[in-house]
């Protein structure tokens, strides 16, 4: 006969109850006193030691004694009205847990921590799962799993002040149910008693207990204090699904979470029965307490869009500044390039028309040729220069506004609003500051070589360029 975990934990439960024992699991170990009542359960045990590893399982069985026994070769007459300590170590899986029992998954929920992966439970189980846990039947080896990450805005300790520290889950991701299942089982229904307890304690402002009896606050109109009460009170039948909504209307999503749960909490808040237990009580008024929260959002929502629209609006309005700032300070680049072209060819015709038939031109013409270069390279140089700066403090200033006045907007919808536009005017005044820049050098080397020239001091500069001096401007 096929060696399962169903069949190992039906052997251990008619051993511990002829013994007058429990079977006690815990997540590594499944642990018990039992006794051989009949032939057949002696007979029933050699079996599954000898074929446990086919389910990844070890058992060790001692006597009263402490001193190991090996079943295989103990007798019916020997093992008559003796008791045994069995012990079965059960696999050791990452991100997998085992049970025999329902009662051993029931306290391996109770941890609160470290809950999630994959649970394989023995015996008839309906498969069901949460956002970080899979509950499945556990026939054969279960295949190991990453473990899965808690989301970090399902967390509602950001929320609920837990003066006791273990009163509120530090996360509901193992809580929050992804996919029911099509009937119901053991394992479903303490999976389920459990999922209600920590979701209940998601709800309310503030969580302590005084005089050992856990207390709960609900902020609203009025603070109102609240016994928990029993948590086996809460209708699971009627109000899970209610309590499921609310709490995946707060925790299953980003977006706005704190928001959510202020307004779900001052709803619960209001009207509340005095000394109305938690658990029992909030069965009743969860569903109009969210209808009502989910309303009030609907407006915030709609006056945060006004906000948003607005802000959109002012975003658009500072780039348009921006852009029309940088596309002005191009039209002056070339506007003063035009002027200081202007001034070049006067100071060219002045001295070419003045001193053309001279044999020398005076010292003063000349410097004034080398001055009047000079002066374009300085305009030019201060322009660009004063355009610099400019665009640095407008760069700090946008750092600035991003992080303070659109934080709302995502890194790819401001670049795609903001950044990119810039970008590309930015692009279009470097490139005309390059070819002006040109220009600029042309007409400063010019007029700079015809004054050097005329003072005879060309030459130094080199053959090439008294050439291209002397045939552009003859003396």
């Amino acid at each position: 006969m096929t060696i399962t975990p169903k069949r190992l934990a039906d052997a251990a439960g008619r051993l511990a109850e002829a013994a007058g024992a429990v079977v006690g699991e815990q997540r590594a170990v499944l642990e018990f006193t039992g006794r051989f009542a009949t032939p057949e359960d002696l007979e029933e045990w050699r079996a599954l030691c000898h074929g446990a590893a086919a389910i990844g399982c070890s058992i060790a069985v001692r006597d009263t004694f402490d001193s190991f026994v090996d079943v295989s070769a103990l007798n019916a007459a020997d093992a008559e009205g003796q008791e045994f300590y069995i012990r079965v170590t059960k696999p050791t899986l990452d991100g997998v847990s085992c049970f025999f029992t329902a009662d051993g998954f029931d306290r391996f929920l109770a941890m609160q921590v470290g809950v999630s992966g994959i649970c394989a439970v023995a015996g008839d189980v309906v498969p069901f799962s949460s956002t970080a846990l899979d509950v499945v039947e556990w026939n054969d080896l279960p295949a190991p799993t990453e473990l899965i990450e808690h989301r970090h805005w399902d967390q509602p300790r950001k929320f609920v002040r837990d003066l006791a520290g273990d009163l509120v889950p530090a996360s509901l991701a193992a809580w929050l149910p992804r996919k029911l299942p099509d009937g119901t089982c053991p394992a479903f229904e303490c999976w389920r008693r459990t999922s209600a307890s920590h979701l209940l304690m998601s709800l309310p402002n503030e969580a302590w207990r005084q005089d050992g009896e856990a207390w709960v606050a609900v902020k609203g109109p009025r603070t109102v204090k609240i016994p928990v009460g029993n948590f086996g009170a809460f209708p699971l039948d009627d109000a899970y699904a209610a309590l499921v909504r609310a709490a995946e209307w707060v925790y299953g999503t980003q977006t706005d979470a704190e928001i959510k749960h202020t307004l779900l909490s001052n709803e619960l808040a209001r009207d509340w029965p005095d000394s109305a237990p938690w658990a029992e009580t909030v069965a009743r008024r969860l569903d109009a307490a969210l209808t009502h929260a989910q309303d009030a959002y609907r407006l915030h929502v709609q006056g945060t869009s006004k906000d948003t629209l607005k802000s959109l609006g002012d975003l658009r309005k500072a780039l348009n500044d921006e852009t029309d700032k940088v596309a002005a300070q191009t039209r002056e680049l070339i506007s003063g390039l035009w002027k200081d072209f202007a001034v070049a060819v006067a100071a060219l015709g002045f001295r070419y028309a003045t001193f053309s038939g001279t044999t020398a031109t005076p010292t003063w013409a000349n410097t004034l040729m080398i001055g009047t270069g000079l002066f374009l390279a300085f305009s030019f140089g201060i322009t660009v220069n004063t355009n610099r700066r400019i665009h640095k403090v407008a760069a700090a200033s946008r750092t600035k506004w991003r992080e303070r006045l659109y934080s709302f907007l995502g890194e790819q919808d401001f670049e795609d609003m903001a950044a990119q536009p810039i970008r590309d005017v930015m692009s279009a005044y470097r490139s005309t500051r390059f070819w002006v820049g040109l220009a600029y050098a042309v007409v400063v080397f010019v007029l700079v070589g015809v004054g050097l020239d005329g003072l005879g001091m060309l030459q130094p500069m080199g053959p090439w360029a008294t050439a291209v001096i002397r045939f552009l401007f003859p003396p």
